[in-house]
């Protein structure tokens, strides 16, 4: 596994900011999802290995404090348990460091079993009864991990990643913000915002409107792959389920904003 060096790209302070970044980034990224939220950090970290970057295992327990005692982005469902907000953190704190081991040890058995993942939430001190640790919520983090555990799927490249689980996952999320979701069929805004934005919309034109140097970011990249993977399948593709999936979620997206012309890598978008 690759491990930092005092001459290593991102080494110390640099890989610090790098890793809680991954992390407080894949909360704004998953939308609420959990499920969503594996596939970020599985797509981000994979890039993070692409890139020659280096880990250092020593952050893991070193930051538990900070971490446990971070906010949740803005925009998150308000959550006004504190102790859950720790708890949600810690969590995904040690399945993060989990999955960025796997990726960069190549060795899927790092990836967490139910039982490990049912142990950790008593050790970060949840309950079934926050909402972040229902039965429900755990199953779906599970079977989000499930793919993972497979042996040779560390080996798998970003792209592979984001094609495969994180670009269906997306539209899954963003085709219930558009009306169809059972649990939440709009956004849980407090702001007055659009309730059904389209915040995969907004990060890929962000990600397609940055100058080279921004290119490199992690987010960005994703986004520029999830571009570049509607392109592909608009193509040569047009029925491939995913990309049908697209398309309700464009019907979905303009009949709830009538005057919406949004585009994406040259192809109709939500």
């Amino acid at each position: 596994m690759r491990t930092s060096q005092p001459s290593g790209r991102r080494a110390g302070a640099d890989f610090r900011r790098t890793v809680q970044t991954l992390l407080y980034e894949s909360f704004r990224h998953a939308q609420g999802d959990q499920r969503l939220q594996i596939h970020f950090i599985e797509s981000y970290a994979r890039i993070l290995r692409e890139q020659g970057v280096s880990i250092d295992p020593a952050v893991r327990d070193e930051l538990v404090p900070r971490i446990r005692s971070r906010r949740l982005p803005r925009g998150h469902l308000a959550i006004s348990n504190r102790q859950q907000v720790a708890a949600q953190f810690e969590f995904w704190w040690l399945t993060l460091w989990d999955l960025l081991v796997s990726v960069y040890a190549e060795d899927s058995r790092h990836v967490p079993s139910s039982a490990r993942l049912a142990d950790r939430m008593v050790l970060v001190g949840g309950t079934t009864e926050m909402s972040s640790f229902t039965p429900a919520e755990m199953r779906q983090i599970d079977e989000g991990l499930a793919p993972y555990r497979d042996q040779d799927d560390p080996a798998k490249s970003s792209a592979q990643i984001i094609w495969e689980r994180f670009l269906p996952n997306l539209i899954r999320v963003e085709w219930n913000f558009q009306g169809n979701g059972a649990r939440y069929p709009a956004r849980p805004r407090t702001d007055g915002g659009d309730i059904h934005e389209s915040k995969m919309l907004g990060y890929c034109d962000r990600a397609a409107a940055v100058s080279v140097d921004q290119a490199s970011d992690p987010v960005n990249q994703i986004y520029l792959e999830v571009s570049r993977s509607l392109a592909w399948l608009a193509a040569h593709r047009p029925q491939d389920p995913t990309y049908a999936a697209y398309t309700r979620l464009i019907a979905s997206y303009r009949a709830n904003h009538q005057r919406a012309t949004a585009t994406l890598g040259g192809q109709a978008v939500c």
